[in-house]
């Protein structure tokens, strides 16, 4: 796969809006990381501005100019996973700093030299990060644990990151973590809770990370603990009664097609709650399932890929007032063989949080490795691939 940069083209499917690529310089790539390191965590502002985390370190990306700026912000020498958040104008992420969970927070326009970590929350030395959400005075966030190993065997393991390039390789993506979700309010004095929902959390950071999701009064996350009958929940809880919440299911998932799969995506609004859930990444799987269901209602699967009769995968998930958006994704084999398989995006498509036919973006390169995650605001789609981070305009689906 090459890595050499061309004009990044977008065609519109299912639709008849204008080609974005002619639409006056509002379709911008950026390369942000090079293979040193990748995109992780991804968040956008009210202004259109990125911030994410690369290269242990953190990036705002701006269009136009399309440019990356960088912080002098280091990740602890670890390499941890790092999550950001945003509230407003504050920007905040956190990270395992060697010995327990830290969270630091900045004004977004002072990102370039930000203060050091002012607040540490449990977390031992072999945990992560792998969710974080906030709102005006409180900030949510999921920390995953690995289960001790029975007596004499190996601690397990879990290949490369999701969103790395390298990922998924060869190695097995469903290992097991026990999960924590702390609410963490500032101070003085700064107070740190934990949410004990009934029965516990399990996490499967080898296959989804970014677990989390929040409207104005609930935190949501994916409990992926795998049953007899479901390959795991998502759950909410109450951000006024964390205290005394154990949380409860939002949508319980089945085995699909009767193959391997696991979530890929959540997102929510204060109107809707959506997830979706792809088989594990190998070559030659496809199928992809979207649900949504608005507060206090039942789940519908908004998009089906066997009725629709795609050939896809799909990774990530994002959603406006009106639709949900994912990345179109395959699994590709190099000539290196099938230790060396990754995953391509093809690009991005939607579908009616309500309920309709899917419309797709196709993204065309032979630079990267096309979108994993997606962001959206009132005007744009951001695609999050492991080294660039591409805007287009939501015309590209059509009026």
């Amino acid at each position: 796969m090459k890595l050499s940069l061309l004009p990044i083209v977008l065609l519109a499917a299912c639709g008849s809006g204008p080609d974005p690529s002619t639409t006056g310089g509002d379709t911008a790539g950026v390369l942000v990381t090079g293979l040193s390191g990748y995109v992780g965590s991804a968040v956008v502002d009210g202004q259109g501005q990125v911030y994410v985390t690369a290269d242990e370190s953190l990036d705002v990306v701006r269009f136009p100019p399309a440019q990356p700026l960088s912080s002098n912000w280091g990740a602890p020498p670890n390499q941890p996973e790092v999550e950001l958040a945003i509230s407003g104008d504050m920007l905040w992420w956190a990270s395992n700093n060697g010995n327990n969970c830290a969270l630091w927070r900045s004004p977004a326009a002072s990102i370039v030299s930000p203060p050091p970590a002012t607040i540490g929350f449990p977390g031992i030395a072999g945990s992560d990060v792998i969710g974080l959400v906030a709102d005006a005075t409180t900030v949510y966030a999921a920390v995953s644990t690995p289960e001790a190993p029975p007596p004499g065997m190996l601690p397990p393991t879990t290949g490369p990151s999701p969103d790395s390039w390298q990922w998924p390789g060869s190695a097995a993506v469903d290992t097991p973590f026990a999960g924590t979700i702390y609410r963490i309010v500032p101070g003085p004095p700064t107070t740190v809770q934990p949410l004990a929902p009934f029965g516990g959390i399990t996490f499967y950071p080898g296959l989804m990370q970014h677990v989390l999701a929040e409207s104005t009064t609930e935190v949501y996350w994916v409990d992926s603990a795998h049953g007899v009958s479901n390959i795991g929940r998502v759950m909410a809880a109450s951000k006024a009664n964390w205290a005394t919440d154990i949380g409860h299911a939002v949508g319980s998932i089945q085995p699909v097609d009767g193959v391997a799969t696991g979530f890929v995506g959540l997102a929510a609004s204060d109107s809707y709650v959506a997830w979706t859930v792809a088989p594990e990444p190998n070559p030659g799987s496809t199928g992809c399932w979207v649900w949504a269901t608005q507060k206090a209602g039942a789940p519908t699967k908004i998009f089906d890929s066997d009725l629709a009769q795609t050939s896809f995968s799909c990774n990530g998930l994002a959603i406006d007032g009106t639709y949900a958006c994912f990345a179109m994704v395959e699994v590709y084999v190099p000539p290196a063989g099938v230790d060396s398989s990754v995953l391509r995006g093809t690009g991005i498509a939607r579908v009616p949080l309500a309920g309709g036919p899917v419309e797709t973006a196709s993204l065309q390169s032979d630079r990267w490795y096309g979108p994993r995650r997606v962001l959206v605001d009132d005007t744009y789609v951001y695609a999050i691939d492991p080294s660039y981070v591409v805007r287009f305009p939501k015309t590209a689906f059509g009026p």
